[in-house]
């Protein structure tokens, strides 16, 4: 056998890659990352900036950090910018396994914080967190945009499809603060906390057996005097056999 294929990435790893490692072995969180903070910046970006402006609030564009990883137990060190957009994996589970073919589905977090605020900067600024849930989630249903471009790919690309998943959805949203980090004062920070559960692309397992290609059956029978009775059952799978 000697490799196997899940999503867009294809086992053993290469080592022969100018690719970040995110991508290389998890397209799909790179890909959704990718996405969904230019939606952002697309889609809301002007208007939050403006209103920012307005309140002398500390953003400058709609997405200034994005991370891979739940950023809680960082986000008071100093770590970040701001706003930021954070995409992680939190668990997953195997739908359905043949020798051929496999599937799962695995839920994912994404967390949009904004920088720490005063109270009234804060309400000022809150309603933008409604429209983070909205974008967020059209874009889950819309995997190709005009004026998008994949990376590597080519502008009006489906995103999902270079990125191996077959579905993405939003299931549920909360708003308020992200998890308060206790440090000498405790600081709160705006956020939209979405839920997402995503479904890889199945893949064919390379050099597992074969799955069938299609074929004429041709089933045939004998007479009491043996002589045969011809094609008492033909099932055409409508799939022709190469």
């Amino acid at each position: 056998m000697g490799k196997f294929q899940h999503g867009a990435v294809e086992f053993p790893l290469t080592t022969d890659s100018d690719r970040t490692l995110l991508e290389d072995v998890d397209p799909a969180l790179f890909h959704a990352l990718a996405y969904f903070a230019w939606a952002l910046d697309y889609y809301l970006g002007a208007r939050l900036v403006a209103q920012a402006q307005a309140i002398d609030a500390p953003i400058a564009m709609a997405v200034n950090g994005r991370v891979a990883v739940e950023p809680a137990p960082y986000l008071t060190g100093g770590q970040f910018r701001f706003p930021l957009l954070a995409l992680y994996r939190q668990r997953e589970r195997t739908d359905a396994r043949t020798t051929v073919w496999m599937r799962d589905t695995s839920e994912w977090e994404v967390a949009y914080v904004l920088p720490f605020m005063a109270p009234a900067q804060s309400s000022a600024i809150q309603p933008v967190l409604r429209a983070v849930g909205r974008v967020i989630s059209d874009r889950c249903l819309r995997g190709a945009d005009p004026a998008y471009t994949p990376p590597g790919g080519t502008a009006g690309e489906n995103t999902w499809r270079r990125a191996g998943i077959e579905q993405i959805r939003l299931r549920e949203a909360s708003y308020g603060s992200y998890p308060l980090i206790q440090s000498e004062v405790s600081k709160m920070y705006p956020a939209w906390i979405g839920r997402l559960e995503v479904s890889e692309r199945d893949q064919a397992v390379i050099g597992a057996f074969e799955p069938f290609g299609g074929a004429v059956i041709h089933e045939d029978i004998a007479s009491p005097d043996e002589d045969p009775v011809l094609d008492v059952v033909v099932v055409d799978t409508g799939v022709t056999v190469e």
